[in-house]
């Protein structure tokens, strides 16, 4: 069965944030989910630390480039892989409170809607 939501993580050198950023997605009400961390190819301590996130949780994969291409390729590598009825996106420097991924599932479920943008803590309808 697939995960209600998938939530595409594009990281390059962000061995500073991602253990937080990680920490919120996994501790969200929302537990029906896949994280799927595309490392653009960081030199800092990136990978290992998503190796390590992957090992303890396996709602977490992990795409590794060996070259650098960019954010753009990233999240579409994400796309490519995502398995989830709903797909977001969240940078490797943000984090989520833990119902923001719920609200976000039970609006789109409420109002049976296709599509949808939100940022932070706003929701509202595609165009």
């Amino acid at each position: 069965m697939s995960p209600k939501f998938s939530i595409i993580v594009p990281v390059y050198n962000a061995e500073t944030s991602i253990r937080r950023c990680l920490d919120s997605l996994l501790t969200s009400s929302l537990s029906d989910i896949e994280i799927i961390c595309v490392n653009d190819a960081s030199s800092d301590n990136s990978v290992h630390i998503l190796e390590r996130y992957q090992q303890k949780d396996n709602r977490i994969k992990v795409i590794k480039f060996d070259e650098n291409q960019g954010v753009a390729v990233a999240r579409n590598a994400g796309l490519d892989s995502a398995q989830g009825l709903i797909i977001g996106f969240v940078d490797s420097d943000d984090f989520v409170d833990e119902n923001h991924l719920f609200d976000i599932y039970s609006k789109m479920q409420k109002e049976r809607k296709k599509r949808m943008r939100y940022t932070r803590k706003r929701i509202r309808k595609a165009r």
